[in-house]
């Protein structure tokens, strides 16, 4: 009977969260996927959120640079940060949460302006901008592509729109995002991306492996991202945000 009591307790324990709790993540910009200057401080925060609360937990966010966001995570000073391309290295240090988000990249170029490929190697006679400190920045500098480096996915638009370049590649969703608010409708039809994937990666919230706690956490969060995928409201935000209702007045 004792043994049964201390299972039982367990069990509660491991599985539901204490009054008041609040989990800490690091997170940074990149709209419009988590971002201060957007409502909910963008949709993968808003989804972020959304699943704890349903788990009766808080979220504090801190806004860092990405780099020292990771770093305040893999020390144990923060519980966490949102959000992550998984990869067998981080791994080492964090625990993954189930899937966000696809994280998809592709080329994008003009619509009057025929454009195909199949590997790297097509795109050799081509002019391809890129962004510098991107995951493809030391793929493309291996490569012997012609590629014209700058510093944000919006410069390369511009050049792209002026005919300086014929392809570069950005997030889908992060780019069209760009376009809606720097950019008019005229310019916005005249651009598209190409079907091909040059990326496609599953990214999730990372947890500190020196917090004892993060283990549950990641139990109760899981549990309340499920919820909301199976309600509707996971994709019923991602929507939202692709229309620009997330944009503050």
């Amino acid at each position: 009977m004792k043994w049964i009591l201390k299972v039982g307790i367990f069990f509660f324990f491991s599985t539901f969260s204490w009054a008041g709790e609040t989990v800490r993540l690091t997170t940074g910009e990149f709209a419009p996927f988590t971002s201060k200057s957007l409502k909910y401080n963008g949709v993968i925060s808003r989804i972020v959120t959304e699943a704890f609360a349903l788990e009766g937990i808080e979220v504090e966010y801190g806004w860092y640079p990405w780099k020292r966001a990771m770093a305040l995570v893999k020390s144990g000073e923060w519980d966490g940060s949102s959000y992550w391309k998984i990869t067998p290295e981080r791994k080492k240090d964090f625990y993954f949460s189930d899937v966000l988000t696809q994280s998809d990249y592709a080329f994008f170029h003009r619509v009057d302006q025929s454009f195909n490929w199949e590997i790297l190697e097509d795109l050799k006679n081509i002019s391809v901008g890129g962004t510098i400190g991107y995951f493809y920045q030391a793929v493309f500098e291996q490569s012997k592509l012609d590629v014209q480096w700058v510093t944000t996915d919006e410069a390369n638009l511009k050049k792209l729109l002026l005919g300086r370049i014929d392809v570069f590649p950005a997030n889908i969703d992060s780019t069209y995002y760009v376009l809606q608010k720097n950019f008019s409708v005229d310019e916005i039809k005249s651009i598209k991306y190409h079907k091909r994937p040059l990326s496609t990666a599953p990214s999730s919230l990372i947890f500190s492996k020196k917090i004892k706690r993060n283990e549950r956490l990641i139990r109760l969060f899981n549990k309340g991202l499920k919820q909301l995928k199976d309600s509707g409201k996971y994709d019923r935000y991602f929507e939202e945000s692709r229309n620009g209702d997330y944009s503050l007045p």
